[in-house]
């Protein structure tokens, strides 16, 4: 039968002794890495100051991180049920299976069986990337919030594990930028002006910020790493990240963006409103 553990049965045991929960956001710790945010073109503390735990404020090392992955494969902590539930992915009602299992993602990168999990809160970033047939595991952590975790773990397996790279870029024809999950490039006719700016949904009463660098189309929110938002068609993108599958953005009789609606495997068509100054008051 499954039963909860404590983290003392769990990190412990593995000599992760510099691993805990970290449910007091006023302990000072030594030693501490804080968090910061350099995506505004300046360096600045991305305060973490909540004491929620579960599902965020794990504090650990590099050094009792390794010692975490070996478990995968020969476990001293927990079973081979615990590990049989942890890989398995969910179905949504309709079948549709997911990438997400018990706490970790499973899938496959450039061909081989993977266990993931990707961490983002206030400045900081993390990313694990295991792969079990090879018993390979990487570990990429980050206080910085332009950090690109999963890319450099990615990059990582590539030159431990010789998968194939792409070529260089002297070596390509110029050719427009790929577009994720096999959608079709589309050439935007409105200006990435008409879309920047601040959108919120009460549902979730959550804002993300939409701007424009270098000519691209960002999504920010201070929880995730940057979004590009890659267009589909006419008033219609898709980000590089999941949540953002299907982005639908909508216009008043002006001809004005009013707001977008975003679909993906878990929602359909959530409302987001584009704040001005007059529904700002009203909020």
């Amino acid at each position: 039968t499954l039963r909860e553990w404590t983290t003392a049965e769990v990190f412990e045991p593995l000599g992760m002794l510099n691993t805990f929960f970290y449910d007091d956001h006023e302990e000072i710790l030594p030693q501490r890495a804080y968090s910061y945010d350099d995506r505004s073109g300046t360096v600045k503390k991305s305060v973490l100051n909540f004491a929620n735990y579960g599902a965020t404020s794990l504090f650990t090392t590099v050094h009792d991180f390794v010692k975490w992955m070996p478990n995968f494969r020969h476990p001293s902590v927990g079973n081979a049920r615990i590990f049989e539930l942890m890989t398995t992915r969910g179905k949504l009602n309709d079948g549709t299976q997911l990438s997400y299992a018990l706490g970790v993602a499973v899938g496959q990168y450039k061909g081989l069986p993977t266990i993931d999990h990707s961490g983002v809160d206030a400045g900081y970033r993390s990313f694990m990337l295991y792969f079990p047939e090879q018993d390979v595991g990487i570990i990429v952590l980050s206080n910085l919030a332009s950090c690109n975790t999963v890319d450099l773990a990615r990059r990582t397996a590539d030159i431990l594990l010789d998968l194939p790279t792409e070529r260089k870029p002297e070596a390509l024809k110029p050719q427009a930028p790929a577009q994720p999950y096999g959608t079709m490039a589309y050439e935007p006719t409105a200006p990435a002006s008409d879309y920047t700016g601040v959108y919120y949904c009460p549902e979730i009463q959550t804002e993300y910020r939409i701007s424009e660098r270098e000519g691209q189309l960002y999504l920010s929110h201070k929880r995730i790493a940057d979004v590009r938002l890659l267009p589909t068609a006419a008033d219609r993108f898709k980000g590089t990240y999941w949540i953002f599958d299907d982005m639908e953005f909508s216009r008043n009789r002006r001809g004005e963006v009013t707001g977008f609606a975003v679909s993906n495997r878990g929602v359909t068509r959530m409302e987001f409103t584009k704040l001005t100054e007059e529904n700002t008051k009203t909020r």
